[in-house]
């Protein structure tokens, strides 16, 4: 590990019940100004999510950069923009109150971070099943994200989507998991996901075409999106069909307009 990873391995991560910038040193709060710290940090952790999540997330998207050099820099600019964040949510005035839940929000973060540093050796090393292993978890980590991100009574660090984003990424992902169509393959995937059918171009389009003809697909699904611009992950539960009650994450794209599927995994149990 290296950078800010290493410092944090060092014993800063308990940030929030340490002296890595909280203040565990502060006298007792009363009620009234407990309230008025939990207030302050609310509004610091929100200030600094909105400042720096789009940088980050804009330069997490690699998944659809093919060119290796590519991916690469795109990652290294992800952990620019990751960096800064992390190091200042650190220094931040946690109300006592939410020490557990910042703990693990933070932990939640540096996962992410070291997430983003596997993958540039990944990349570095050309290591294609270990690109997609860091990929593969990268998703949860970033739907947990929201859940720690509202359990801290912030909005999620992930952003929004408007209600047309919302529909197409349903459709997108019913077309995946209720039906047995093979046109839905050169309609609802990325060239990143339909690699994984084997080959390329037209070659992986019917070798995806080939899989759905046996699929069963499930009877119906609960799906629950965390969105962002132009990226979004959701969690799916499937019931009937051959993997019921079973959850997957879908991670989709926005590509020229249309939200397509580019990765699918199984969810880790809790």
């Amino acid at each position: 590990m290296k950078g800010l990873v290493a410092w944090i391995s060092a014993g800063c991560i308990a940030a929030a019940l340490a002296a890595c910038g909280g203040d565990s040193d502060r006298a007792p709060a009363t009620i009234d100004g407990e309230a008025a710290i939990d207030a302050q940090f609310v509004t610091r952790l929100g200030e600094l999510c909105e400042r720096r999540q789009g940088d980050f997330l804009a330069a997490t998207d690699v998944s659809l950069d093919t060119d290796p050099a590519s991916a690469r820099d795109r990652a290294n600019a992800a952990l620019e923009a990751q960096e800064p964040f992390v190091k200042a949510i650190m220094h931040l005035d946690v109300p006592t109150g939410k020490a557990v839940e910042y703990s693990n929000f933070v932990d939640n973060r540096v996962e992410l971070l070291e997430n983003t540093e596997e993958t540039i050796e990944a990349l570095e090393g050309g290591d294609e099943k270990g690109i997609a292993a860091v990929r593969s978890e990268r998703e949860p980590l970033i739907v947990q994200d929201r859940a720690r991100s509202e359990a801290l009574g912030v909005a999620p660090c992930v952003g929004e989507l408007d209600p047309e984003d919302e529909r197409a990424i349903n459709v997108a992902i019913a077309s995946d998991a209720t039906t047995a169509d093979p046109e839905a393959c050169s309609k609802i995937y990325t060239d990143f996901y339909l690699a994984t059918f084997g080959g390329k171009g037209e070659e992986s389009v019917a070798n995806c075409e080939e899989v759905a003809g046996d699929y069963k697909p499930a009877d119906s699904i609960d799906v629950e999106i965390d969105g962002f611009t132009g990226e979004a992950f959701a969690t799916v539960t499937q019931h009937g069909g051959q993997n019921d009650g079973k959850v997957f994450v879908y991670a989709l794209r926005e590509v020229d307009g249309d939200w397509l599927i580019n990765e699918v995994v199984l969810s880790k149990p809790e």
